[in-house]
């Protein structure tokens, strides 16, 4: 069976000359204090994460972008965007963050990536032909080809929709399911992945910021997902896990 593509970048080149960008040195003059290099380079993290193509299309997704920086997302966008250090007119035409230079840099990988694939198809394929051993010299005895590779019983399939329904149970805000299974859809290894879910939505749900203002605040499903939310990092877990803990008594 041939080794699937891996669909997202685990990393990225930051280039140490980045700062002296003419580019960049705009929107740090408009933004000043480091926001507009935090804001920046914090898109290029979730741009390359989606192979150099970030969805911007929703209203959760630009609000991730700007989390803990007092930045309008609409606002910085627009204007990172008639500078020029994104392509104006993928995001007029499909709300995508992207540039020909990350195109550039991405282009190589994911051509790798595909080579690599195609070899391992291959070495698969031959090493499952068995060969075949020709009869003896005036034997009458005919031979068959026999099989020497023993075949691995075949895994249970995963279903990622049951999967996704268990998700969708146990997430608080159970707003616009389209576009959450969508999300859900793209996420490799959804097994590991929910169990990550159900143990960050133990602090996350008694959270003060999710609790604020009758759970206004907790993000969208599809946002939760697309933003790896169950990585947030937990920074008050013991009042959490007591505040939650007294909740399930």
């Amino acid at each position: 069976m041939a080794r699937p593509l891996k669909e997202n970048l685990d990393w990225f080149q930051h280039d140490c000359r980045a700062s002296s960008d003419e580019k960049l040195e705009i929107l740090e003059t408009k933004y000043p204090n480091g926001l507009g290099y935090a804001w920046y380079f914090k898109c290029l993290e979730r741009v390359y994460y989606h192979q150099g193509k970030l969805d911007v299309s929703e209203a959760e997704t630009r609000q991730i972008l700007c989390r803990n920086l007092s930045i309008i997302p609409e606002e910085i966008i627009e204007y990172s965007i008639k500078i020029g250090l994104f392509d104006k007119e993928e995001y007029v035409n499909n709300k995508i963050l992207t540039s020909k230079r990350i195109q550039r840099n991405v282009k190589p990988v994911i051509f790798k990536r595909e080579q690599m694939a195609i070899k391992h198809k291959k070495r698969v394929s031959e090493a499952e032909t068995p060969p075949e051993i020709p009869p003896e010299t005036g034997s009458t005895v005919e031979y068959s080809t026999v099989e020497y590779i023993k075949e691995k019983p075949t895994p249970a399939p995963i279903d990622a929709e049951d999967l996704f329904c268990k998700f969708w149970k146990l997430y608080p805000k159970k707003r616009d399911k389209g576009h959450a299974l969508k999300a859900w859809s793209k996420i490799k290894k959804p097994v590991e992945v929910l169990e990550k879910i159900k143990t960050a939505l133990e602090w996350q749900t008694v959270s003060p910021e999710w609790k604020k203002e009758g759970g206004q605040f907790v993000p969208m499903p599809a946002s939760y997902l697309n933003g790896l939310r169950w990585e947030d990092e937990n920074k008050n877990s013991e009042q959490v896990e007591l505040d939650f803990r007294r909740r399930m008594q």
